[in-house]
């Protein structure tokens, strides 16, 4: 290999190394969120996946029923994170500088 070889190759390593922070930037600065039982259960999400807040309406703590209660914060936290994928994916898009 030649020098400008290993130069073009430092670059490309350089160029992934700052797709990766901005990609890791971005992805820190989204965040998503789904709701089920008409507003009863929510989940937020950050960028990471990581859950950030659920908040439980007062109404669903009448209702007397666990296993209500647990198809509610199921159904949020799936739509919480189909949410949070399609944010990321236009999100992360602009990093890349494209339209998806």
């Amino acid at each position: 290999m030649t020098t400008s070889d290993y130069e073009f190759l430092n670059g490309l390593q350089d160029m992934a190394k700052t797709f990766a922070a901005n990609a890791r930037k971005k992805q820190a600065e989204v965040h998503a969120e789904g709701s089920s039982g008409a507003g009863m259960v929510t989940v937020k999400l950050r960028g990471d996946y990581k859950v950030e807040d659920i908040v439980i309406d007062d109404s669903v703590w009448l209702m007397d029923d666990k296993d209500a209660l647990r198809l509610l914060v199921i159904s949020a936290f799936n739509t919480a994170l189909e949410n949070l994928n399609a944010e990321l994916t236009r999100e992360m898009g602009g990093v890349l500088n494209i339209k998806l």
